[in-house]
């Protein structure tokens, strides 16, 4: 029972500090995608988990609504050396090769944004085990359950498991929708003035469940096969699922890392104090749980 009280009115607390942050004159909103698909692609997403994929207009919309409320888009690279103002940065998570689309409109829009890769996708060229059990599973399955489920296997496992489930050729892309970047393809993104891109693990393990080892290898390999693809490795992170803890932040910054990012709901206060709030900053949008 006081636990339960304990929780509730630290919730309201959050949302009253979140209330007076939102009107603040010094705070930083990150928006979180994932994919993006226009008129032609609307059509090619009875093939992914289509909860994680937003419209073109849609992103632009977004956009807007940032600046109507009196926010800059900066670069996410710039978040620790902010000192104030209303900043957003704009950001994509898992490497979809859909976010090509973003760059006539980034150009247009004279907006940055930084996308978060997975590079076994990348070096692989298997879609994403979300979409995978999307277009795999039966009518009427739960699929918040049945995600939740594989979330706490390792991701080798996971891909065993839907082999088994669906047929070894079930990871195969279908289409445009879901199919990761190619190398290729990761290199022309990384070439865009109006693009950075971000380590978002080598194949999205959930880091909070790894020991230490295991967490690092997953951002050090990462890393490596950047440094193999673009010549350089990012300085910026996003957890998988949101998922951290103080453990990882800790290793995020032993490993270099200039900023990690979180699927918290949350905005931002400016300036950020310290390492352990550049280690978790919030991100919102429509698609902002991940999967």
């Amino acid at each position: 029972m006081l636990l339960r009280i304990f929780n509730h009115l630290r919730r309201r607390i959050q949302q009253r500090r979140q209330a007076a942050l939102r009107r603040s004159e010094h705070c930083l909103k990150v928006l979180l995608f994932h994919g993006v698909y226009d008129s032609q692609q609307e059509q090619e997403l009875d093939q992914v988990d289509r909860g994680l994929f937003a419209k073109l207009e849609q992103v632009a919309a977004e956009i807007q609504c940032c600046r109507d409320e009196g926010f800059e888009f900066v670069r996410a690279e710039d978040i620790p050396r902010i000192r104030g103002g209303r900043k957003a940065v704009l950001t994509f998570d898992d490497g979809y090769a859909n976010n090509l689309l973003l760059l006539p409109l980034l150009a247009q829009l004279q907006v940055p944004a930084t996308v978060f890769v997975v590079t076994s996708a990348v070096l692989d060229q298997e879609c994403f085990w979300w979409d995978v059990l999307a277009r795999n599973a039966p009518p009427g399955t739960r699929l918040s359950h049945s995600r939740q489920a594989l979330k706490r296997l390792a991701p080798p496992l996971i891909r065993r498991q839907l082999r088994e489930l669906f047929g070894e050729d079930c990871l195969q892309a279908r289409n445009a929708s879901d199919r990761p970047l190619s190398p290729d393809e990761l290199r022309l993104m990384a070439s865009n003035p109006w693009i950075s891109i971000g380590n978002h693990t080598h194949d999205h393990g959930l880091l909070n469940q790894m020991s230490d080892g295991e967490a690092a290898r997953q951002l050090s390999d990462a890393q490596h096969h950047f440094e193999k693809l673009l010549g350089r490795s990012p300085s910026l992170l996003a957890y998988p699922n949101g998922r951290y803890n103080r453990r990882i932040q800790e290793l995020a910054c032993q490993l270099g890392f200039e900023a990690a990012f979180t699927t918290c709901p949350e905005w931002t206060p400016l300036p950020l104090r310290g390492s352990l709030q550049r280690m978790a900053i919030g991100r919102i949008g429509p698609c902002a749980a991940s999967p």
